[in-house]
């Protein structure tokens, strides 16, 4: 409220000759009514509701902060930063934060299923260096020549994996299996004597 500010003490009362100006109102403190979705992988976008959020300053998951948009004052779209991990959501503003007392769950994003589109040499004898190329190949747990498995694998890209014929490889599909399946090309790699 603006106005004259009026003091009394024992001695008695005085009034300021110019008004007191209140410019605004106090900074609101947040409040998070509830986020969704629960889970999801880094990236993820949610939807936090509430109240207080025009004026926000910082907006983390397990305090780790990250992009947000503040929609209107009820609500912000926060994406959920790298290297954050399950724990609660925060918003911070000018008057204070609130934080949810549920979590949001993050998880391992989905493997994708390997593709094997090609692989050079056609053929070649064990100890032979074979590049494989496909989609997909980077978290490559097992390759087989034949039913061999390799030991000797070096990750290029996603797209491509350099591997060595395996002592008892034999003439047969090359396999490729990832967290995502199993994928062969659907020719076979002839094991040379």
């Amino acid at each position: 409220m603006t106005g004259l500010v009026t003091v009394d003490s024992p001695d008695g009362t005085g009034t300021s000759s110019a008004a007191f100006v209140v410019v605004g109102a106090p900074p609101t403190v947040p409040r998070v009514d509830d986020f969704s979705p629960r889970e999801g992988v880094t990236g993820t976008a949610i939807t936090i509701k509430g109240s207080g959020f025009a004026n926000a300053t910082f907006v983390a998951l397990n305090n780790h902060g990250g992009q947000f948009t503040i929609v209107d004052d009820s609500t912000i779209t926060f994406l959920i930063p790298h290297f954050a991990d399950t724990g609660p959501v925060t918003v911070q503003t000018y008057g204070g934060y609130a934080t949810t007392k549920d979590v949001f769950r993050v998880g391992q994003p989905a493997a994708p299923v390997p593709i094997v589109t090609e692989f050079s040499p056609a053929s070649g004898r064990v100890g032979t260096s074979v590049l494989l190329t496909g989609t997909g190949l980077a978290r490559a747990t097992s390759i087989t020549f034949g039913g061999a498995k390799t030991s000797e694998v070096t990750i290029v890209s996603d797209t491509q994996l350099l591997v060595i014929v395996p002592t008892g490889a034999k003439t047969g599909l090359i396999e490729v299996t990832t967290p995502g399946g199993k994928a062969s090309k659907a020719k076979s790699f002839k094991v040379q004597k």
